[in-house]
């Protein structure tokens, strides 16, 4: 993990352990944790594309779950709304 790092800037290390520290504060991980360095190595990857939009919101979109995104069951539509679904009888 560490070798990865050794191609980037100093500027561009600062930016990955001050992303991948707020990352992991903000998702209670340990920087060390299975998590943190998975967080560690997806940013240093977005570090190298260069992209224009704010890097820690790129960091947490790069480590969303995909189960973060999936659309909402009627199950779980229902419960929101108090309701219990019926069964067919």
């Amino acid at each position: 993990m560490l070798m990865s790092l050794i191609s980037l800037s100093d500027e561009e290390i600062e930016t990955v352990t001050s992303s991948v520290r707020e990352w992991c504060q903000l998702n209670h991980h340990d920087i060390d944790s299975s998590e943190g360095r998975r967080a560690i190595t997806a940013a240093v990857e977005l570090v190298q594309t260069r992209s224009n939009e704010a890097f820690l919101d790129q960091l947490i979109k790069a480590l969303e779950s995909p189960f973060d995104t999936l659309p909402e069951t009627s199950v779980n539509a229902v419960k929101r709304q108090g309701s219990s679904p019926r069964r067919a009888m």
